[in-house]
């Protein structure tokens, strides 16, 4: 693959996302989300799914008649009304997609259709082709793709494509699979499918703590377009979180050899954004937008961070956004962490010194394992006084 090779970031922040308990938002917040991921340089925002709510179909309505730098998508099941219902809502934009998600696995075929395979592809074959009469992008996801029948599987995205759908995306539903079997999964059909020109997407849950690991995997078989979400947010255990995919392939461009179009320096304000819309924090061991990101405790860390950031962080703090990078001052700090935090409030240290607010920091710290700016401040003061 050549550098040159471009992943497409569809972004469902704003459909998928908002299932996960407490992540749904107002319109007016729906509308200023999906313009700050269009100043992310999101190639594809996934609004909505219009035939559910009159928030969706309106928010989809007005984001598609706005944003003109990202493609906006509605989604809609394999039925009449809801892929009428999205091309409504999209009008006569141009720069537009209706995903249509059909169920591929058998277990869902028998239980939620009550249909064989048969049916089930006939089902595809005539959703596709309305939308394809209607919208200009339709994209076909394989609802539970990871469990189907492989060959039944490949009969549905060859039909999908048959029927006029540009974009096949296979979809890890429940978070079962696993970077092997993803791996295998999309490079036949990568393999199979490269005659047809249509691009292949990967959707990934989490419920087994893979979904990041079993998309980049998914990057590395052949797939050209990730759906992924704001801090991984999403139906039970989440989705694959857009930030970390991002900046997988952007520090270890040498490795996946692709790149994004994402501006990286506003993912720490977006991610920041999401939660404040949703009220739910951010944990402070999240990777590259959590609080601890840029966070360094450790003496040994602290020491090697002041010979050579690349020591321990693989990206700087500015590249995502982040305000900088942070020495904690605890029981675990050594004099040069101690020196190095002090120098930067503007103190001139002295050896001897340090030596002793180190000793009284480790002896009097008890289960207050960190101490703040200010109070070792007012230690090194009271100790400097001492020694002078």
């Amino acid at each position: 693959m050549s550098i040159n090779n471009k992943i497409s970031i569809f972004d469902t922040t704003l459909r998928d996302g908002e299932q996960a308990p407490g992540s749904a938002l107002s319109l007016e917040k729906k509308i200023e989300f999906a313009r700050q991921l269009s100043r992310l340089n999101v190639d594809v925002i996934e609004v909505g799914f219009p035939v559910a709510s009159t928030t969706d179909f309106i928010a989809v309505q007005e984001i598609s008649s706005e944003i003109k730098d990202s493609t906006i998508c509605a989604f809609a099941r394999s039925v009449e009304k809801d892929i009428l219902s999205a091309s409504k809502a999209l009008g006569a934009s141009t720069n537009s997609r209706i995903q249509i998600v059909t169920p591929i696995s058998d277990r869902h075929l028998a239980t939620r259709l009550k249909m064989g395979r048969k049916d089930g592809l006939q089902l595809i074959r005539d959703s596709i082709k309305l939308a394809s009469s209607l919208a200009h992008e339709v994209a076909f996801i394989g609802e539970d793709s990871s469990r189907a029948d492989p060959e039944y599987r490949l009969q549905c995205f060859e039909v999908a494509a048959e029927s006029g759908a540009k974009f096949l995306t296979y979809a890890d539903t429940v978070g079962y699979s696993t970077p092997e079997d993803i791996h295998t999964d999309i490079h036949n059909l990568v393999k199979i499918l490269k005659s047809e020109e249509v691009s292949i997407g990967i959707h990934c849950h989490n419920d087994l703590g893979l979904a990041v690991a079993n998309s980049l995997s998914a990057i590395l078989a052949g797939a050209n377009e990730v759906q992924c979400t704001i801090n991984g947010v999403g139906e039970r255990a989440g989705n694959a979180a857009l930030e970390e995919i991002v900046m997988a392939l952007y520090v270890r461009e040498d490795h996946y050899k692709v790149k994004t179009d994402i501006d990286t320096r506003l993912l720490t304000i977006t991610s920041g954004l999401l939660s404040q819309y949703t009220g739910t924090e951010i944990p402070n061991d999240k990777a590259v937008v959590g609080q601890n990101a840029f966070a360094h405790c450790s003496g040994m860390h602290q020491h090697g961070m002041i010979m050579h950031p690349k020591n321990y962080e693989i990206m700087m703090p500015s590249t995502v956004g982040a305000d900088s990078r942070e020495f904690i001052i605890g029981r675990h700090s050594g004099k040069h962490g101690v020196s190095h935090v002090l120098s930067e409030m503007g103190y001139k240290v002295k050896d001897k010194v340090i030596i002793k607010v180190l000793k009284e920091i480790k002896n009097s710290l008890g289960e207050a394992e960190y101490i703040d700016k200010e109070h070792l401040a007012k230690i090194y003061e009271r100790l400097l006084a001492i020694e002078v």
